[in-house]
């Protein structure tokens, strides 16, 4: 059964459009690790991967991608995310006796459910021995208690901060979307990147006032320099049943789901 409009809010499923993981690999890190061009890594966990997008283009830049949700979700050519080899890990929360052990990553990437960022940032710095990378809203950077819990505490290395839009859409890419959310990237180095990066990188964090992140702007013009043909056909591949990028077939999706929700409703009652 394909999962109703609520479940996927409350499971905060919204897709991240390829170029714009392109972008953490072709420009951002590269910032980073300046010798090296374009970033490469050795192995990487994504753990809400949800139908895969990230993952896959992570792929592009990594040999061995971990791809996890909290959900299994089903796809419209009638298999699902874990046919794919998507593993049922809950992320944000510790680990159970009874959950799969993956083996260590270099990074862990991925784009978390906002209300969960917290938590996934604490358990990533515990899993990657490199970094970190959270693609988050504009607005993560704000809250006394975020303020407490992450940016007094372990502040990231780098935020990137993306000038054009990331358009992303509840249940599927849609390569031409649009939006009014800001995104950025949310770096972090552990002791193996700071030393891959250079001591300059070391000095920074241990020089910087308290309060003080490293900011880059991700100059506009990335969705037109990193967008692939191959892209468009993952939109096609990685989609709900039934899901539509039409702004009215969804609202018309909505309505057939909330309906369905109500009838199950009565007949529990």
């Amino acid at each position: 059964m394909t999962p109703s409009d609520k479940e996927l809010r409350r499971l905060e499923l919204f897709p991240t459009p390829p170029w714009a993981t392109r972008t953490l690999f072709e420009s951002v890190l590269p910032r980073v690790f300046s010798a090296l061009g374009v970033t490469r890594i050795g192995s990487c966990w994504e753990p809400a991967a949800g139908l895969g997008h990230m993952a896959e283009t992570i792929k592009e830049y990594c040999a061995n991608v971990l791809m996890s949700d909290v959900a299994d979700y089903p796809l419209e050519d009638g298999s699902r995310m874990s046919d794919h080899g998507l593993q049922l890990i809950d992320f944000g929360c510790e680990p159970s006796a009874s959950e799969p052990a993956p083996e260590r990553a270099e990074w862990v990437i991925t784009n978390p459910p906002f209300r969960q960022t917290e938590a996934f940032l604490q358990r990533a710095l515990k899993v990657a021995s490199k970094g970190v990378a959270l693609m988050q809203k504009q607005t993560w950077l704000t809250g006394g208690e975020r303020y407490a819990q992450v940016y007094r505490e372990t502040p990231p290395d780098l935020v990137a901060q993306f000038v054009e839009r990331v358009p992303m859409c509840l249940g599927g890419y849609d390569p031409r979307g649009s939006t009014a959310t800001d995104y950025a990237w949310f770096i972090w180095l552990q002791r193996e990147g700071l030393e891959e990066a250079g001591r300059d990188w070391a000095e920074r964090r241990e020089n910087a006032p308290k309060g003080w992140l490293q900011l880059l702007l991700i100059p506009p013009g990335r969705r037109d320099a990193y967008l692939r043909q191959r892209d468009l056909e993952l939109a096609e591949r990685r989609r709900l049943p039934g899901w539509h990028p039409d702004p009215k077939v969804r609202k018309l999706r909505r309505r057939i789901h909330a309906e369905r929700d109500a009838r199950m409703m009565g007949e529990k009652s």
